[in-house]
């Protein structure tokens, strides 16, 4: 399990997850940790290409029509959701049409769900899983290739006993933090009441990722580790920024991690290059 939560505000649509990943315990009443450095924040390249009109487009794939980027977060079953993204990511970077009309974010977000069924159904059938009502959560969320407006759609596969369905749902963006929570929504509430009553400004303080990034640094359970953060914006682009962790508490010395790991201790230099990309207290 994890915690994400999805928000809309004026710069896009922000996600913010904590990167434990964890198992039940021996007992069946705990959790035993994997690493609490794992990835549950994606993005998602969309490549779209008009289908090849002669010889000479065939080499090269047939004209570009549309490139961008959106943003996926999961939480649950991680081989599901694993298996689910590398499929969802490679179907979506060669995408060929005869009409120069990109898919719709419902468009992929079916798609999505159909991969993620295929997986779900797959794992419960090895492992006689006939428990768990729902194995695993996303939310696909950016601007809309078709309609260029910012939109946010939840998938979650339910189990009735004996056969799996896929749950689509529109989450509004012009609906107050939080748009979508995936995992810990009780205790993500618990918190967002906490900081209600110090009339702190959800916009101006980017609210959930201060209580994402706090339910990580407690630990409790099957949150924990650290906080990663991104955001889907109005040019199409989503980006997972490194997020940067005071050394010390008390003192202004930090480090920048990716996902909880040291991008400049632990993953250093790329031959002459550095880590960049973008970061955020």
């Amino acid at each position: 399990m994890t915690i994400a939560a999805v928000w809309h505000d004026t710069e896009g649509v922000w996600v913010a997850a904590d990167t434990r990943i964890s198992r039940p315990d021996r007992s069946g009443s705990g959790v035993a940790i994997t690493t609490d450095a794992g990835a549950k924040v994606y993005p998602l390249p969309i490549s779209c290409r008009m289908a090849p009109r002669n010889l000479t487009e065939l080499a090269t794939f047939g004209p570009l029509f549309y490139k961008g980027t959106l943003g996926l977060a999961f939480a649950g079953n991680v081989s599901a959701a694993s298996q689910a993204i590398a499929t969802m990511s490679l179907a979506c970077g060669q995408l060929t049409g005869s009409a120069s009309t990109p898919p719709s974010l419902d468009d992929l977000a079916s798609l999505l769900g159909r991969i993620l069924k295929r997986y779900v159904e797959n794992i419960r059938e090895v492992t006689n899983n006939l428990k768990d009502r729902g194995l695993c959560d996303f939310v696909i969320f950016g601007k809309c290739p078709a309609s260029n407006e910012m939109q946010i759609r939840h998938i979650s596969d339910e189990f009735d006993g004996s056969e799996v369905t896929i749950r689509i749902t529109d989450v509004s963006t012009s609906a107050s933090f939080p748009g979508v929570i995936i995992g810990g929504e009780d205790e993500i509430k618990r918190f967002m009441s906490r900081y209600a009553q110090l009339r702190i400004d959800n916009t101006a303080a980017r609210l959930p990722k201060r209580i994402v990034a706090e339910m990580a640094g407690e630990g409790r359970g099957a949150v924990g580790g650290s906080v990663s953060i991104g955001l889907a914006d109005f040019t199409s682009e989503f980006r997972v920024y490194w997020t940067a962790e005071p050394i010390r508490y008390g003192e202004p010395t930090a480090r920048r991690t990716l996902n909880g790991i040291d991008i400049d201790v632990e993953l250093g230099r790329v031959g002459p290059l550095v880590i960049g990309t973008f970061g955020m207290g």
